[in-house]
């Protein structure tokens, strides 16, 4: 006879009583399609009037991960 399927895997702790558990689905960075998208949405930002407006911005944000 089969075992009975964990409620959860194994390993995982109850969010407690105040919390529950959510699925978020993501979409895959690997495939070519995500490429192609990622790449024409910075084309369009590099293109934009504002262009160097948001790099600024986001030069402000960024930490240097490297210190």
């Amino acid at each position: 006879m089969s075992q009975p399927k964990p409620s959860r895997p194994p390993g995982r702790t109850n969010p407690g009583p105040d919390r529950r558990r959510i699925e978020i689905l993501v979409p895959d960075v690997r495939t070519p399609a995500f490429r192609r998208e990622a790449q024409r949405q910075a084309e369009a930002v590099a293109a934009s009037r504002q262009a160097q407006d948001d790099q600024d911005f986001i030069d402000t944000i960024s930490t240097d991960l490297e210190r």
